[in-house]
């Protein structure tokens, strides 16, 4: 058992030195139960300061979201979705402590709520440099800067809980000191880009009130306080004892291995869409120009006419204007063929039951999740033809039901896009209907 604390400890010590998310701390006193009261309510305090004087800003808008409830379930204490945020396809039981955790989930909230033009409850930043919200339920929140304030670059968007864990007990009303720059100091310093991590490659649990819990996001880290704190010093020098050499090398490995799985699928992805980018430029190349409606010849519902190229067959273009996407569709599917471009899974474009499959890379079927009703889908044939769909349904479907996948009895869809969700364990399945 003492080794394997150690272990846990060394793991969490090295992944805060990596880590970087909002500075959240909560003020106040409050009850000292494993378990928080789920009657109580909370308020979150924002307070706005400058990175040069460090002086309150006022001026500006601050608009919460409420993303998840904080429930109870079979005595732990977890996250459930609200109905606004259930199809953003994030994954909550898994909370990480890294930049790629925390940040990156709030970025790609954010980006959710704007898709879905979302309301949410804003305040204005008053002389103090303050927004409040009060008589929260307990949950998980989102926290945007819809609107700057004078003369100063927006705050990141970041994540807060209520009610927080301190010291053995809950707190209820929480204060968050998001710091903001001039827009001079932000433009002389630009933020260094990098590559978004799909959230489903880095998300993972976090230890909270002594047990497993998936509902607490980091205090504080290296990067976004400047340095190290002395919480996390005491840390590593705990583990760097004879008997934690080991197992600190042990927690490494763990990190350098995660590590090179991320590269790897940001890797494979580029080179995914790389392949699918040169073949779309041939089909436009070999493909005559046409207009919906033409006659096509020699194409039946069992023989569909194709284009070789590389070796494989091709049958046509997908666009997706709403996600700036074009494809290449192969004529059939395997597992090599999908790490090149989309593919038919069964059915046909002349018998209305087609039914298109491909890896969740991003530039491939990654975001079909963030479709909405009535977005239009295109497929140009080899021939020239268009053929003309509008999503009309959004399903999520188990590995094994093939069987629903494909049916198509009561004629209620045309085409079908498909693939995995974040967790790898249910398809997510766009259904569009064929418009004359």
């Amino acid at each position: 058992m003492r080794k394997a604390k150690r272990i846990l400890s060394i793991f969490v010590a090295v992944c805060m030195v990596f880590a970087m998310t909002a500075v959240v701390f909560a003020k106040e006193t409050a009850a000292s139960s494993m378990s928080p009261d789920y009657n109580q309510r909370g308020s979150i305090v924002v307070e706005i300061l400058s990175t040069d004087t460090k002086k309150a800003i006022p001026g500006g808008k601050m608009t919460l979201y409420k993303v998840a409830a904080a429930v109870p379930a079979d005595g732990d204490n977890i996250f459930r979705l609200t109905e606004d945020f259930a199809g953003s396809g994030v994954s909550l039981d898994r909370i990480s402590e890294s930049d790629a955790g925390a940040k990156e989930l709030a970025s790609v909230l954010e980006t959710y709520v704007n898709h879905q033009k979302l309301a949410g409850e804003a305040v204005t930043v008053d002389d103090n440099g303050r927004a409040e919200w009060k008589d929260l339920e307990l949950g998980l929140y989102l926290i945007v800067n819809t609107a700057a304030a004078e003369g100063y670059a927006p705050i990141n968007s970041f994540l807060i809980t209520v009610p927080r864990y301190l010291n053995e007990s809950y707190v209820y009303d929480v204060t968050a000191n998001p710091k903001a720059e001039t827009a001079n100091e932000a433009a002389a310093n630009p933020p260094i880009q990098r590559r978004r991590f799909r959230e489903e490659n880095f998300l993972r649990r976090v230890s909270f009130g002594g047990r497993c819990q998936s509902w607490q996001l980091p205090e504080c880290c290296f990067l976004c306080s400047g340095g190290i704190g002395d919480d996390v010093w005491e840390k590593i020098k705990m583990c760097t004892n004879k008997k934690g050499i080991i197992p600190m090398f042990i927690g490494l490995l763990l990190i350098v291995a995660a590590l090179i799985l991320v590269l790897y699928n940001l890797w494979d992805g580029k080179r995914a869409q790389e392949a699918s980018d040169g073949i779309v430029a041939q089909l436009d190349k070999a493909i005559p120009d046409g207009e919906p409606g033409l006659p096509v010849y020699g194409v039946s519902g069992e023989e569909l006419s194709a284009i070789e190229i590389d070796g494989y067959n091709y049958i046509g273009i997908l666009e997706i204007p709403s996600l700036s996407l074009r494809l290449p569709v192969m004529e059939n599917w395997d597992y090599e063929r999908l790490k090149i471009s989309s593919c038919r899974y069964s059915g046909s474009y002349c018998t209305e039951d087609m039914v298109i499959c491909a890896h969740n890379y991003a530039k491939h079927f990654g975001s079909i999740k963030w479709m909405n009703m009535g977005d239009d889908v295109y497929f140009v044939t080899v021939e020239g033809k268009v053929y003309h769909y509008q999503v009309n349904n959004m399903e999520t479907i188990e590995p094994s039901e093939i069987g629903e996948m494909i049916d198509n009895t009561e004629n209620d869809w045309n085409l079908t896009l498909f693939t995995c969700n974040a967790d790898g364990q249910t398809r997510c399945a766009v259904r569009c209907v064929k418009i004359q």
